[in-house]
């Protein structure tokens, strides 16, 4: 019974840390993109491709994740349980701190090729 709520708490946890990402990153991003006057029209898109990379990097992350075996299962207790979840967690941080690596990478690019175009 304890790997079946040791799934649900992952999976509810890996939509948590994408859905957190996103939220917190959404406004900001938003706000950077249309302050350059060559990349305002594609700001969405950007906002949009950025949400759907997140969203994607932890569900690869979450197909990593192993239950316990029937013999750990058995033996386990609740805290147990929670522990095995969140231990799953690291490679959905991972792989969403390298995506966004990459992102910040990407927009960093684009600003330093369009950036004599912005506007005050």
């Amino acid at each position: 019974m304890y790997s079946i709520l040791s799934l649900i708490l992952f999976l509810a946890g890996t939509a948590l840390v994408a859905a957190g990402l996103i939220w917190l990153t959404r406004g900001p991003m938003l706000e950077l993109l249309r302050s350059n006057s060559r990349m305002a029209p594609g700001a969405r898109f950007y906002v949009r491709s950025f949400a759907l990379i997140i969203a994607l990097a932890a569900l690869a992350a979450a197909t990593d994740f192993h239950l316990p075996c029937a013999k750990q299962s058995e033996s386990m207790t609740f805290m147990g349980c929670l522990w095995w979840a969140v231990d799953g967690l690291d490679s959905v941080f991972w792989s969403a701190s390298l995506f966004l690596i990459g992102y910040v990478l990407l927009l960093t690019i684009l600003f330093a090729v369009l950036g004599r175009y912005h506007d005050e």
